[in-house]
Formats: C-alpha cells, structure tokens, sequence
C-alpha cells in the first residue's frame, strides 16, 4: 500500500474554503435562513405558541374571506331576484293599460255600430220621401254612445233630483258641493216627469259602485219616486275617504255605456270619469233657475210619501237628452 504524504495545515485550509463558500440551500434557503435568524434563542415553549398563533391567524382569516364570499353572493342574489321583481312588474303594468286601451277602443267600437243601428232603424220607420236624418252629431255625443235618435236628441227631458243629508238633529237638501261629518246620512230621491232609465252612482275616489244596479235596467213610469237605498233607509258616510260623489243620470232612453261600463266586476276611476264628464257635457243642465234653491213643479207625483215634507223641496233639472247631476261631498272626520 502507497501512503502519500498531507501538509500538516490541510485540514485547517479545507475547512477556510467551506466557510468562505456560500451555503446552497435550494428555492427555500433564504425562509430556513430566515427562520433560523428570527428563532434564535427561542425556546421550545416559544416555537409552540408562535406556531399555533399562526396557524389561528391563518383559519380566521380564511373564514373571515369565506364568509365574505357567501355575504356577497347572497346580496348578487337579493339583487337579481330585486331585479326580476320590478321587470315583472313593469310588464304587469303595461299589461293592464293594453287591456284598459284595448277595453276603450272595443267600448267605442261598440258605440259606433250602436248608433249606427240606431240611425238605421229610425230610417226604416220614417214615412217614404221624408228627408233621412243628418249622419253628422255633436261632438259631446259623439264621445258616449248615443241613446236616443236624434230626433229625440233635440228634445229636453226634466226630472225632480235631491239627495237629504241627515246631520245629528238637522236636516237639510244637499246642495252641489256639500260638507258632511262621518257619520252623516244622506238619502237620493229621484222624479222623472216621463218615462226614463234612472242610474245613480256612487264613487268615493277608489271603488265606483252602481248604487241601483238591480233596477237600472227597468225603465221608470212618468212621475214615479225613487228612492235609494229605500224610503225608510238612508245611506251613511264612513269617513274613509276626504271626498266622495253621487252623480244621478236620468234618460228616456237606456244608456248603453254606463250598463256595459258597471256589468264588470271592476270600474276603474279613469273610465268612469271619462264617461261621467261626457254625458255631463251632453245633458248641458238648463241653470236658468237657482239649482240650490226649491222649485216647485205643479202636478201630482206617482208613489209619493205625502207625509215626507223633504218632496217638496226636490229642484228640477233639464237637460238635452238626459238629465245628469252630479253633488260633490267634502268628509270632515
């Protein structure tokens, strides 16, 4: 065996070349080092609660963003739903005024071919080479659904119309625009000096009601009293609504648009309004005498209460074609 001979300083030269080579310790190197720096001197006891703390750091903070998450998503999705909501109700509304228009225009429609067969039937029972009837009408008429020709349409029709307002001890006749208490009561009474369709209806700002649904269809005879709700009832203000009006129609002939507007179940405001100020417009209420004082028309009254002294201070309306009045009620609570 062959022994080679090493400088007596070789091991202290190997180890001064180690320590002056920089240590590889990989991708992680500088965190042992790190760590290493930042452990120094820690004791066991140390290194254990630093851990745990860390690790405790770690999970709050992952369930702090989980929960953060899950909130987010739930708002996206309140939000959506938020969204969906008010997208179907738009088209709701815009459903319900189609069916208003289309309501409209089918009751106009309605209107038309009416009065065309009422033109066409008053022409057949003409005597032969009378001249026919103009075709053109007044625009008021032309708005409602003619009820009568316009033979009849010239003529003017009067009624005895009042409406009692029974206040406490004090009663008196309601005048066109009248204050009232809840609790008030207040009762129609109606006297057509001919043969005439009577409809007296109600509305209080929401809900329109056909007060004498029952009988509007029945024509009424020549000076005959009608009262509503009945001759011994009245009606009673409940205070819901600050304003209320009853608005009384009386005609020789049937009006088709106010029968067609009331056979549903629901009257909406703006097509009874529509319809109240164009047959308003085309009774055109002879004023000439104070309408909120008492006139008296000479003759007896069919179905009269002679014992009711409220008879006699019933006012008489005419109009052109019908009569139509309406009173306007002011609510105090």
């Amino acid at each position: 065996m062959h022994q080679t001979q090493v400088p007596v300083d070789f091991y202290t030269r190997v180890m001064a070349r180690v320590q002056q080579r920089p240590a590889r310790r990989g991708r992680w190197g500088w965190l042992e080092h790190w760590w290493m720096w930042w452990t120094h001197g820690w004791s066991p006891l140390g290194l254990w609660v630093a851990t745990v703390c860390a690790l405790l750091s770690l999970a709050f903070n992952l369930g702090l963003g989980y929960y953060t998450w899950k909130h987010r998503q739930a708002i996206t999705a309140v939000r959506h739903e938020l969204t969906t909501a008010q997208l179907q109700v738009h088209a709701a509304q815009a459903e319900s005024h189609q069916w208003q228009d289309r309501f409209t225009e089918l009751t106009n429609q309605l209107a038309a071919l009416q009065q065309q067969a009422q033109r066409q039937t008053h022409q057949a029972h003409e005597p032969a080479g009378a001249p026919a009837p103009s075709t053109s009408m007044p625009a008021a008429v032309e708005d409602v659904r003619a009820s009568s020709s316009p033979a009849l349409a010239r003529d003017r029709v009067r009624a005895k119309v009042g409406i009692q307002v029974h206040s406490g001890e004090h009663t008196a006749s309601a005048k066109t625009t009248e204050t009232v208490k809840t609790g008030d009561f207040l009762r129609v009474y109606v006297v057509p000096e001919g043969e005439a369709y009577v409809y007296v209806v109600h509305n209080d700002g929401e809900n329109v009601t056909l007060l004498n649904a029952q009988n509007a269809t029945t024509k009424v005879t020549k000076g005959e009293l009608v009262t509503l709700p009945a001759p011994e009832q009245f009606y009673q203000i409940n205070g819901r609504s600050e304003k209320e009006s009853i608005t009384v129609l009386c005609s020789p002939t049937e009006l088709y648009e106010v029968a067609s507007l009331f056979s549903g179940p629901n009257v909406t405001q703006h097509n009874w309004l529509s319809l109240e100020k164009a047959l308003l417009d085309k009774s055109k209420i002879d004023l000439s005498q104070p309408t909120d004082k008492p006139l008296r028309v000479a003759g007896n009254v069919r179905a009269m209460n002679n014992n009711d002294p409220f008879l006699h201070t019933l006012v008489i309306y005419s109009g052109q074609s019908l009569v139509a009045k309406k009173y306007d009620f002011q609510v105090q609570k």
